[in-house]
């Protein structure tokens, strides 16, 4: 817990930041402007969480981003890896202006998760159109369709859980939102 708690004046840092820029963010896109509610709401959640004694790793059900000391960041739920691509994600809070800390960890917004999950599920399926294989488990080497198979369904599980947090939550004027 006393790890976590150091994270706090991290994450104040982070959300005065993005505080501030929110009136740059009414002008963006949709997409922008959805990834920026996301952003700010899997902030102020961690925040919260931490002020009050919670640690993020224990979250059961939640989506919780961990940042590697190398700076790699990794999506967890329930402890366990979700295979996705990091790339979205440090373009989302890169896009955003928030540079995550290493060795800091975020409750991650359910919306956010499943953006991330739909765009690893996009770049398999574009991987394998490029690759020229339509479905024939045949033509991979056994090895490399295992993966992307098992892969494939840890996202589809993954972005199932998403979409189920989504609906326990209460309906909000950014329900609706699709940023992708």
């Amino acid at each position: 817990m006393g790890q976590d708690r150091s994270q706090l004046p991290v994450l104040s840092r982070q959300l005065e930041s993005l505080s501030l820029r929110a009136e740059c963010f009414r002008d963006r896109d949709q997409e922008e402007r959805d990834w920026f509610v996301s952003v700010l709401a899997s902030l102020q959640s961690t925040d919260q969480l931490i002020t009050t004694g919670g640690d993020p790793r224990a979250a059961a059900r939640d989506f919780v981003l961990e940042v590697s000391e190398s700076g790699k960041m990794i999506l967890k739920q329930s402890g366990l890896p979700v295979p996705v691509d990091e790339d979205y994600l440090e373009h989302v809070f890169l896009t955003m202006g928030v540079s995550l800390a290493p060795g800091q960890l975020i409750l991650l917004e359910p919306r956010l998760a499943k953006w991330a999950i739909e765009e690893s599920l996009w770049g398999l399926e574009l991987d394998r159109a490029l690759s020229g294989s339509r479905g024939e488990l045949s033509e991979l080497p056994l090895t490399a369709g295992l993966n992307a198979w098992s892969r494939k369904r840890e996202l589809v599980m993954a972005i199932r859980i998403a979409e189920e947090l989504l609906e326990r939550e209460s309906p909000g004027p950014y329900q609706q939102t699709r940023a992708v």
